[in-house]
């Protein structure tokens, strides 16, 4: 039997996310955004090389109307590979709170109205 490692539950939060390797222009990657929970984000992209570095800054542009950009700060803490796509694992260091519970509430709501639905 698998025992969930997850502390908080998570949602699925379509968009796009630019992500930096250490804050340099040279190691940005667009990657499409997965799922996110009050401590984390993953993420996905085409394989790329990445730096040693496993800090992290992100513009998040989620995928719905009246959708704004969302900064966030953060550490990679799993990455792995499935054929040419590279799916990374970001815990959330820096973020500013309020608008880390509207994308909390949004994809709830969301999930809610989707679940209800089957």
């Amino acid at each position: 039997m698998d025992i969930e490692k997850r502390r908080c539950l998570r949602f699925n939060l379509p968009g796009r996310a630019d992500v930096t390797f250490d804050r340099s222009p040279s190691s940005c990657v667009v990657a499409r955004t997965q799922d996110f929970s009050r401590q984390g984000i993953s993420i996905e992209t085409e394989n790329f090389d990445m730096l040693d570095s496993k800090t992290v800054h992100m513009e998040i542009t989620p995928g719905w109307e009246t959708s704004e950009k969302v900064s966030l700060e953060g550490n990679v803490i799993w990455q792995r590979m499935q054929g040419n796509r590279c799916f990374l694992g970001v815990s959330i260091e820096k973020m500013d709170n309020q608008k880390k519970n509207d994308l909390l509430e949004h994809s709830y709501y969301l999930w809610q109205t989707t679940s209800n639905l089957k």
